[in-house]
Order: structure tokens, then sequence, then C-alpha cells
């Protein structure tokens, strides 16, 4: 039977084949794992990236924040320190006005006086 030797070798040709295939579908099994791996990867660390822009926007937004506190802490100040000026001026406008009232009233009794006199004599 000449044929027979052949025919296993074909039969264990097939199987090497058979081996192989599976080899290869091991190894692109690993292949895709690992890719897999590296994808999720590149996921956590582009959300840690995210994360970490949002961190700078909100420091960055507190900052504004406390520039704008600031700014109007200023404007309070300059407010209360034109408020001042403002009581200054008036107190001394009237200081001014009771300064006048007393000559008026000093020229009244002068004149008072001097009616007085004119009339003894």
């Amino acid at each position: 039977m000449p044929f027979l030797l052949p025919q296993s070798c074909i039969y264990t040709r097939q199987e090497q084949q058979q081996q192989q295939q599976q080899e290869e579908g091991e190894q692109q099994q690993q292949q895709e794992e690992e890719q897999q791996q590296q994808q999720q990867q590149q996921q956590e660390e582009e959300e840690q990236q995210q994360q970490q822009q949002q961190q700078q926007q909100q420091q960055e937004e507190e900052e504004q924040q406390q520039q704008q506190q600031q700014q109007q802490q200023q404007e309070e100040e300059e407010q209360q320190q034109q408020q001042q000026q403002q009581q200054q001026q008036e107190e001394e406008q009237q200081q001014q006005q009771q300064q006048q009232q007393q000559q008026q009233e000093e020229e009244q009794q002068q004149q008072q006086q001097q009616q007085q006199e004119e009339e003894e004599e």
C-alpha cells in the first residue's frame, strides 16, 4: 500500500498546520489583549490630564475672584476716603459760618455801644 505513507504524511502536516494556526491564534489574542491594555492606559492618562486641566481652571477662577474682591475693597476704601473729605469740608464750612456769626455779633455790640455813648452825650 504505497498510499499509506503519503496519507500519514499529509495527516501529520495537517496537524502541524493546525498547531501553527492555534499558536498564531493565541499570539493574536495576546496582542489584542496588550492593545486593549494600552488603550485603557491611554484613556486613564487622558482622564488624569482632563482632571488636571479642570483643577487649573478652578485655581484660575479662584484667583480671578480674589482679584475682584480686592478691587471691590479698594473701591470701598476710596469711597470712605471721599466721604471723610466731604465731612471735613462741611466742618470747615460750619466753622467759617460760626466765625462770621461771631464777627457780626461783635460788630452789633460795638454799634450798640456807640449808640449808647452817643445817647449819653
